[in-house]
């Protein structure tokens, strides 16, 4: 775990964490929204080495998205946070999620 971490300062270390993932939301964001897209995205913006994929994903899901969600709409970028919900909302679920999903139906 710790190795995983020094993976992630080592990365966003010389930006500083906040600015590296906004420029990497800001580059990637597009304005016509496509599922097929979502996944694709949601990968490039967590681009780390050093990570497992699933540690990954909770950080963007858990962390990251949330954050920025808030961040822009603070400060009124609508186009942004937007982009960011359908994100959340049009990603798809892990079987994982699936099951917790078909439970609470």
């Amino acid at each position: 775990m710790i190795h995983q971490i020094l993976y992630l300062l080592s990365e966003t270390f010389e930006k500083g964490i906040f600015v590296y993932f906004k420029d990497k939301i800001e580059d990637l964001f597009y304005d016509g929204h496509n599922k097929k897209n979502v996944k694709s995205v949601a990968n490039k913006i967590m681009s780390l080495s050093g990570l497992r994929e699933a540690r990954k994903l909770d950080m963007f899901f858990s962390i990251i998205t949330p954050f920025y969600i808030i961040i822009y709409e603070s400060k009124k970028n609508l186009k942004l946070h937007n982009f960011l919900k359908y994100i959340i909302e049009s990603y798809p679920l892990t079987n994982e999620n699936k099951q917790l999903a078909e439970k609470n139906q």
